[in-house]
Parts: structure tokens; sequence; C-alpha cells
């Protein structure tokens, strides 16, 4: 059997504070765990929805990367130009 009563948030406040501590210890325990749950459902969402927005600009620079990594467009460097250009320089530093 179920019964169903209003009662206004005052009244509710006066009942809960003639609790022996331990059935308010209950109840405070009940009440973090149901918000506990709340929290843990919209966690994710709420990070995500706060998280930080690309800008048009910032996702085709990202596409554009992602283009060239895909499409081997990778510049390679030839050493001996770097080696020689190297010696030339501290040839020219040393006399």
């Amino acid at each position: 059997m179920q019964v169903q009563v209003d009662i206004e948030f005052e009244q509710l406040v006066k009942i809960v504070k003639t609790l022996p501590t331990g059935k308010l210890r209950q109840l405070k325990a009940e009440i973090e765990k149901e918000t506990t749950k709340e929290r843990s459902k919209t966690g994710l969402k709420s990070l995500l929805l706060k998280g930080s927005v690309a800008t048009k600009k910032q996702l085709e620079n990202i596409e554009n990367n992602r283009k060239s990594i895909n499409g081997g467009q990778v510049i390679l460097v030839d050493t001996s130009i770097l080696i020689d250009y190297y010696r030339k320089t501290n040839k020219d530093n040393s006399a």
C-alpha cells in the first residue's frame, strides 16, 4: 500500500531535523548516492560541452595536415647538402 502526501519544503525540513542521528546519516548517504549517479551520467556530456572548440581555420589546418601526412608529402632534406654548408661556413669563420 502506498500513500502520497504533499508536504511543503519547510515542513520537510522540520521533519528531517527531528530524525535521530543514525537515520539522518542514512538519509544523507542516500541523497548523496542519488546525486552521484546523476553527476556521473552527465559528467562526460558536460565536460565535452564545456570544452574548447576549434575555429574553422584550425579545422582547415588540421585537415590539410592530415591530407599531407596521408598523401606522403613529407619534405626530405639531403644531409650531404647541410654538411657541405656547415663545413663551408666553418672554413670561412676560421680564416
